[in-house]
């Protein structure tokens, strides 16, 4: 744990707002203050609730910006505001391995803002590109990926999967639980009907190739190649091995 009123934070911090957000209209120079105000007995151990929070990761933001993967579509999120703050008097870092990126402050100042699909990573908008085709899939594409994903080359996979796996933790967790909530949801209310088996493989699938756009540009291009195969070999749209928006402008 580290805590200051001086200085500022090492890295710039960001904080995700949905449109109906009391502060979704801020601009730079503005302060986002927490609801109850100001608090002169702030320490580290105050409730959740108490605390404002924004991330040294665009990635992460989601994570404290409660995304509803549950009812929205993930394109819901080009209407949020990706802002960047920086904490007013004391601030918090939780300094703890599995939250590096988490700080809270009661009052922040916006002092810019970046495309909101930015917190879904720097592959966000092939993010949401391939979320939109997830949306297109029928119960016959789903039996070819149900199919594909027990195909699998299980050495191979279990290789490249580990990749991923450790290149989420890279300042993407948020980002990667957001995205792929959200393809499950459309994954799974698709599949209604369908054996269970079916259901399993195909989410499953999904799950990983969502996870695999997010840290597209963190993995070696044999490990993002082995991972998106199930998909290539399932369906007439296969996805490139660059840019999903890039090769569909």
């Amino acid at each position: 744990m580290s805590h200051t009123t001086h200085r500022t934070p090492d890295r710039p911090l960001w904080m995700a707002l949905p449109p109906t957000a009391p502060h979704a209209t801020a601009e730079p120079g503005d302060l986002i203050q927490h609801p109850d105000g100001p608090r002169d007995d702030l320490h580290f151990d105050l409730p959740h609730t108490e605390w404002l929070h924004a991330h040294s990761a665009a990635a992460e933001t989601l994570t404290t910006a409660s995304w509803p993967s549950e009812t929205g579509r993930l394109t819901d999120l080009t209407n949020w505001r990706l802002l960047q703050v920086q904490p007013v008097g004391t601030w918090y870092q939780a300094a703890r391995q599995q939250w590096p990126y988490w700080h809270k402050a009661r009052t922040y100042t916006v002092t810019g803002e970046a495309p909101a699909w930015e917190a879904l990573g720097p592959n966000g908008e092939d993010v949401l590109a391939l979320y939109e085709l997830i949306t297109e899939l029928t119960p016959q594409d789903a039996e070819r990926l149900a199919a594909r994903w027990h195909a699998r080359g299980q050495r191979a996979w279990h290789t490249a999967a580990l990749r991923r796996v450790r290149a989420i933790f890279e300042g993407r967790r948020a980002a990667s639980e957001a995205a792929k909530r959200s393809a499950i949801a459309v994954v799974w209310g698709m599949t209604e009907g369908l054996p269970e088996q079916t259901r399993i493989a195909t989410t499953s699938l999904v799950e990983a190739l969502t996870e695999t756009l997010v840290v597209r540009d963190l993995l070696e291009p044999e490990h993002y190649a082995t991972l998106i195969s199930p998909w290539n070999r399932a369906l007439d749209a296969p996805l490139p091995n660059s840019s999903l928006t890039a090769a569909s402008a």
